[in-house]
């Protein structure tokens, strides 16, 4: 009578023409497999979960070339991914790094979100388009899952039937399916399985020592999907190690040590080197790496209910979550909630729990760990977080995890059950062949009953799609070319200005789906771990469009903040500006976009266009065009048009393009003095300190409307210039006022006066002759002095001159005086009067001022800048009318003598 095994058929050493798989004898498998058993074995599983994919993925195969399949999110960078690897599949760009997002700059993709694993399964489709590639990813992805979990359960021992039924729970489950929203790293998990399968043939004494290098190198693919599911996998593999050692027999303890030693060891050959690429990605100081504030946000959360509610997406009863969900604040199904565990498998994982079945506590001890993970810092139930009437909140270990070196990078908790289902389903999977077992005469149907059930309640809805803009046709021939350098797209966002935040970031998503048509540079880029500002940025790019009014000067003048534009743009490999004409309709995006091109190209025509858009090239005199000096608004002005009015510090926006000499004046409005009687808060008084960069910092005393000068020196490149009131910040509600905000001064004008231009004062002359770039001395109108009137220029009493000389010399001021305040002439106005003169804070000197004639005093002046006052004796007076200056006397020009 043949013997009858009493082991369970699903727990059976797996039996392969008449030679045992695992047992005492080392597993030798026919030399040919023939085509009928790999059918069985791979083929029939490929084909089921194919026709599943097909079926839960619609609408994915009816517009499979023409639409993706995305709810309008992330779709679109993850594609971009797939074409950054198509790329590197031609040779045309590195596999784990580009220039192509700020150029020239660049940025590592080590720490994207969706590896390169998954943009291989979009290289077939390629020749059949974009969406095609992204589609097919999707659809091999999924296919690749449930094929990848059915070798798992069948590596532990599970007949085909149920081992079907296992990829095919976790490839319909809650957060793989939700990954067709626009998360491919979700729907593709077969790396996952892998590991596991890999890891506990590795420390089964009865297999071959070379499945531990398998572990390692099942390591690398999972780190080369997603760096979360790296983590799960490592996660995973400490669980099952301690749980196989912990249940090891003592005979048999060393030797799986020892095989778990060699694990370890493998794992770091193969992953170690790539860990040590994605460290020294993070060490780009320009990287916003940290996603802890995200992590904080209760809408990424999963509640403890949502574990048993169905998901969102299923056809039959995703209601039945929006109604009980929907009774409760801060339960939010979506893409990182979609935890729903399907009934069935509930009721499977308890009865293999409640029977004992094979290892089922193990992997049900292991659905726990990952529940516990994907529950967030703390336990949230029916909404709440905190229990006892409001006092007390239960942590859970995610908030250690993620407090770890490495992984604060993990936002969303909810992540957790991507392995979470692999080990859900594995216990199912033992519990429906207890009950297969149990009732063998029925065990066709309780299989085919479980995959029903199993659908209808995963069912998803019809999946929302996608269409890709279609980029403008100049791009196309643009491909034409095969050159690399960069097309700078405007508007940059929807809002105001150019400056790096998040609206431009999503923005640039567009510009990248276009970029897959010209395959040239673009200025910023949207993938998982990018820049937190651009980490070489043009310099019109940090200003303001509002930066155009009239109180801010560069000698003199209000040019455009986009004047230099064509030059730093040139200077970076830039050829071609295009100005999307149809993005944003009537936005401030737009008039940006609009300033921008009329600043930067002025009269140039453009050299292509359309009712879209229109194309400007960088000319390529535009490098050797010389620089300019440029100022803007910078940080903490309140208002952008005059008077300016701004909390201490404020900035502005320097560029210099060499060190040089300047002098910065301007006219301060009321400011903050807690002393001052005349208002909540507020004087006319002040000291203002003025640092440039790190180097350079200098204070003056400063009065409302009235002219104020200090010297500078600029330094070489990008620098902010910051203002400080010394006394500080206020609301004039703290003084009994009405208004709660803060703020410290006024500023109706500033005008910085730089030599790198030659733009001097004309009516300053040095020995004889206008001031010129080579002078060894230069002098500027200070403090106390007005605006040109063609013959003369007025000055108040006192004011300065600002003169700079390179060595210590002696030096005569002389003045060509015009008008003179007498307080008993006729009008207040004579021919003669008396004048204080001091350089640097020495003794005054007293020098008759004479109408039309010069006038001269000796000053000594100091290595650098010197201050030279001067101060009408007779004072100053108020003209009649709007004129609301204070006048003294007037001069038509002022000569510094040095010879």
């Amino acid at each position: 009578m043949a013997r009858v095994s009493t082991q369970p058929a699903e727990e059976q050493p797996l039996v392969r023409a008449g030679k045992r798989l695992t047992g005492s004898v080392r597993a030798r498998g026919p030399k040919r497999e023939t085509l009928v058993h790999f059918w069985r074995e791979h083929g029939l599983a490929l084909l089921a979960y194919l026709l599943v994919s097909l079926v839960v993925t619609w609408p994915l195969a009816r517009d499979f070339s023409t639409l993706l399949l995305s709810d309008g999110g992330d779709a679109r960078n993850n594609l971009w991914a797939f074409w950054h690897l198509h790329l590197w599949a031609r040779g045309d760009d590195p596999l784990l790094y580009t220039s192509l997002l700020y150029y020239p700059y660049g940025i590592s993709l080590w720490l994207h979100g969706v590896g390169p694993v998954i943009g291989l399964f979009a290289l077939p489709f390629w020749r059949f388009g974009p969406e095609a590639a992204y589609n097919g990813a999707l659809l091999v992805g999924l296919v690749l899952t449930g094929y990848f979990t059915y070798r798992l359960t069948r590596g532990l021992h599970f007949a085909r039937d149920v081992a079907l039924f296992t990829g095919t729970l976790l490839m319909t489950s809650a957060m793989v399916l939700a990954g067709l929203w626009g998360h491919p790293e979700k729907v593709f998990l077969g790396a996952l399985p892998l590991t596991a399968l890999a890891l506990h043939h590795a420390l089964d004494p009865k297999r071959r020592v070379g499945w531990t290098a398998a572990t390692g190198l099942a390591l690398l693919v999972t780190l080369l999907t997603s760096g979360y599911q790296f983590v799960f996998a490592v996660l995973m593999v400490g669980f099952f190690g301690v749980a196989i050692g912990l249940a090891t027999p003592p005979a048999e303890r060393r030797t799986v040590l020892a095989r778990a030693a060699i694990v370890g060891t493998s794992a770091l050959l193969f992953v170690g080197p790539a860990l040590y690429a994605i460290y020294r990605a993070t060490r780009d100081p320009h990287l916003l790496l940290t996603a802890r504030e995200q992590a904080a946000l209760p809408s990424l959360h999963p509640d403890l209910l949502q574990f048993f509610l169905p998901a969102g997406h299923s056809a039959l009863f995703g209601s039945v979550d929006a109604q009980v969900s929907g009774r409760y604040t801060d339960i939010t199904y979506g893409i990182e909630t979609a935890v729903a565990l399907p009934w069935v498998g509930i009721f499977l994982c308890l009865f293999a729990v409640l029977r004992k079945a094979g290892q089922a506590r193990r992997w049900f001890g292991f659905t726990l760990f990952c529940i516990l993970f994907a529950l967030g810092p703390s336990l949230k139930v029916l909404g709440q977080t905190r229990f006892m009437d409001s006092a007390l909140s239960l942590p859970l270990p995610f908030q250690s995890l993620t407090a770890l070196p490495g992984l604060d990078f993990m936002r969303a908790p909810g992540r957790f059950m991507q392995i979470g289902f692999i080990g859900f389903a594995v216990t199912a999977s033992y519990g429906l062949a207890a009950l297969a077992r149990r009732f063998p005469r029925y065990r066709q149907g309780l299989i085919a009953g479980a995959l029903v059930l199993v659908l209808l309640q995963s069912w998803p809805r019809a999946w929302p799609q996608e269409a890709l803009p279609t980029p403008p046709v100049f791009y196309e021939e643009l491909a034409q070319d095969g050159e690399r350098y960069g097309v700078f797209d405007i508007p940059v966002k929807q809002k105001e200005g150019m400056g790096y935040e998040w609206e431009l970031v999503t923005t640039s998503l567009l510009f990248q789906t276009y970029q897959m048509t010209h395959e040239k540079g673009i200025a910023a880029g949207f993938i998982s771990r990018g820049y937190g500002g651009y980490p070489e940025p043009f310099p019109f790019m940090l200003r303001r469009e509002t930066n155009v009014a009239s109180g801010l000067l560069v000698n003199g003048s209000s040019p455009s903040p986009y004047a230099d534009a064509q030059r730093q743009l040139a200077g970076k490999g830039y050829r071609y500006v295009v100005w999307h004409r149809e993005l944003f309709p009537g936005s401030a995006g737009q008039a940006t976009a609009q300033q921008f091109v009329q600043g930067a190209f002025g009269g140039q025509a453009s050299v292509w266009e359309d009712e879209r858009s229109a194309v400007y090239e960088v000319t390529e005199s535009a490098v050797s065009a010389p620089p300019v000096t440029t100022l803007a608004l910078g940080d903490n002005w309140l208002s952008t048009s005059t008077p300016y009015r701004a909390p201490s510090p404020a900035t502005l926006t320097l560029e210099s393009p060499r060190e040089q000499r300047a002098l910065l004046r301007l006219m301060p409005g009321v400011l903050h003095d807690p002393q001052s009687p005349l208002a909540p808060g507020l004087g006319t008084r002040g000291v203002l300190t003025v640092q440039v960069g790190e180097s350079f910092s200098t204070s003056l005393e400063v009065e409302a409307y009235k002219v104020a000068a200090v010297p500078l020196l600029l330094p070489e490149g990008n620098h902010p210039i910051s203002l400080t009131l010394q006394a500080g910040n206020f609301r004039a509600s703290d003084y009994g006022g009405e208004d709660a905000l803060e703020w410290s001064f006024e500023l109706y004008w500033l005008d910085l006066q730089t030599l790198e231009d030659g733009v001097f004062p004309v009516d300053i002359w040095v020995n004889g002759s206008p001031q010129g770039l080579d002078s060894t001395v230069t002098a500027f109108y200070g403090s106390g002095w007005y605006t040109s009137e063609g013959t003369m220029r007025w000055s108040g009493s006192p004011s300065e001159l600002v003169v700079y000389s390179d060595t210590e010399r002696e030096a005569q001021v002389m003045l060509l005086p015009t008008l003179i305040y007498a307080p008993n002439a006729e009008n207040s106005l004579g021919s003669q009067g008396e004048l204080l003169v001091s350089a640097n804070s020495s003794a005054p000197q007293r020098v008759t001022l004479q109408g039309s004639q010069p006038t001269t005093a000796s000053v000594t002046l100091q290595p650098g800048w010197n201050t030279v006052m001067l101060s009408l004796e007779a004072g100053a007076f108020q003209p009649t009318g709007d004129d609301v200056r204070i006048l003294s006397f007037a001069v038509s020009r002022v000569e510094i003598l040095t010879r």
